[in-house]
């Protein structure tokens, strides 16, 4: 009696898997020391369906991470009635301030100071309240309309980075859009530079 073939399995890996996110097109370049950089078109995102408003932004650096806490004050200033922390890596800061940095004609900076705009102070957070979440994101883009500004925010997987380099397309999750004053933008711009100047290096670079 013959023996049935032999069945060979394979593995088939797919451009994108279920639920990673919307597929955006990227720019693949070589860095020239043998890497590779990833540009994502964040305006090929979809806006985030979460919103969140804040009254106060403060960015610190812990454990290797980046951490920007948006907050809402209760009325009358004392205390805290909730508070969102986003976790970034600090390569994804580097990249998110180049974003903004780009902004031209006019930049942020430049539109702030025609109407008066100054930075906000910043506000250390020292506590937390009952209401605190705390979410991871990867990219963000700035929006900006005379005093009123806005920061959406995407993630993106490590599963989702490593198949954009063979698929030409990341898929990205829209995490929240973070509404917040000029004066406020200017302030968390202003302290993620100065927190960067207390990164290592080889944290911020691929």
């Amino acid at each position: 009696m013959a023996k049935p073939p032999a069945q060979k399995l394979t593995q088939t890996l797919p451009e994108q898997r279920a639920g990673e996110g919307h597929p955006i097109s990227v720019q693949i370049t070589d860095s020239g020391d043998g890497k590779h950089v990833l540009q994502a078109n964040l305006d090929q995102a979809p806006v985030p369906s979460k919103q969140y408003v804040a009254d106060i932004a403060f960015v610190d650096f812990q454990r290797e991470t980046i951490l920007m806490y948006f907050a809402q004050e209760l009325t009358g200033g004392e205390g805290l009635r909730n508070l969102l922390i986003a976790h970034i890596a600090p390569l994804n800061v580097v990249r998110f301030l180049a974003i903004v940095e780009d902004i031209r004609k006019p930049s942020i900076q430049e539109a702030a100071a025609r109407m008066g705009v100054k930075a906000a102070a910043a506000t250390a957070i020292k506590s937390e309240p009952k209401d605190t979440v705390a979410l991871s994101v990867t990219a963000g883009m700035v929006g900006l309309s005379g005093r009123d500004a806005c920061i959406d925010f995407f993630s993106a997987s490590p599963f989702s980075i490593g198949m954009a380099q063979r698929a030409g397309k990341l898929a990205i999750d829209p995490v929240v859009r973070i509404n917040l004053r000029t004066s406020l933008l200017l302030s968390l711009v202003e302290q993620l530079r100065d927190v960067l100047g207390r990164v290592p290096d080889e944290l911020k670079s691929d």
